[in-house]
């Protein structure tokens, strides 16, 4: 019996220390608005070359042309 008052008392007390004045948000989207947010992030820009641009060097090319490369392969060969 003992035992049973002082579980009381301790849920209680802990009940008394509680911070009920905490906000607690919660956050639900359905899927149509994530895919929206989604697509509203997935943007891209492309920008016209000029004439006066300065000449891209090598290693910067190499890297482009690899890029390049894995864009276009083939999805399903092996590697």
């Amino acid at each position: 019996m003992r035992m049973v008052t002082f579980a009381a008392l301790l849920l209680a007390a802990g009940f008394a220390a509680a911070d009920t004045t905490a906000v607690v948000k919660v956050y639900g989207l359905d899927v149509k608005e994530r895919i929206q947010t989604l697509e509203l992030i997935d943007v891209t820009a492309e920008k016209q070359a000029v004439e006066d641009a300065e000449p891209v060097d090598e290693v910067l090319q190499a890297i482009l042309d690899e890029a390049e490369a894995l864009e276009t392969a083939d999805p399903n060969a092996e590697i």
